[in-house]
């Protein structure tokens, strides 16, 4: 093994040395494939992003459009509980709402 390629501390007849060097590959592909996947996720960025609106209802259900998907909810008289139904409507569980909304979404290109 070249001496030139191990860690100063072990020299190139240990077995430490091919250790080393197997780790210090194996680090430096794992910066190449984080550093291209950063990349990836930057290029795709810039062409999509996450499209959303608002919807208001009165009494317990909220229906996002078809093309979207609701990701939360809220719901009139302090009620904090909630569910989504179908993937496509927020239904608020407490009894006697008079008011229910749903944040819809989808990723879109620009």
């Amino acid at each position: 093994m070249p001496a030139h390629l191990c860690h100063p501390l072990h020299p190139s007849d240990t077995p430490y040395c091919g250790v080393y060097i197997l780790c210090s590959v194996t680090l430096n592909l794992l910066s190449a494939k984080l550093l291209f996947a950063s990349l990836v996720a930057s290029s795709v960025s810039d062409k999509a992003g996450l499209q959303c609106t608002n919807v208001k209802a009165t009494g317990s259900y909220a229906n996002c459009p078809s093309d979207l998907t609701p990701m939360s909810c809220a719901c009139g008289n302090a009620c904090g509980s909630w569910d989504i139904q179908n993937e496509q409507t927020c239904h608020c569980q407490c009894a006697n709402q008079d008011w229910s909304s749903a944040r819809c979404c989808k990723i879109g290109t620009n």
